[in-house]
């Protein structure tokens, strides 16, 4: 487990992936179009939300950096 970045992958292709800051802010948008997606290394300790977009549906999750 590599805990200074964060990684998310998928069966499909991971359109999109949007990063949120707590305030709502856009930390950065990640538009590859792969299967997994690395990201965060450079990110500040504290609580992001990931909005990742498969197959034009959307989730958000909660990320914790420490």
């Amino acid at each position: 487990f590599n805990s200074s970045q964060f990684s998310v992958s998928s069966n499909s292709v991971i359109e999109n992936i949007t990063v949120y800051n707590t305030l709502g802010q856009v930390v950065t948008t990640i538009s590859e179009n792969t299967a997994k997606v690395s990201f965060g290394s450079t990110f500040e300790a504290g609580i992001y939300f990931a909005k990742v977009s498969v197959k034009g549906k959307s989730s958000t999750y909660k990320l914790v950096k420490e």
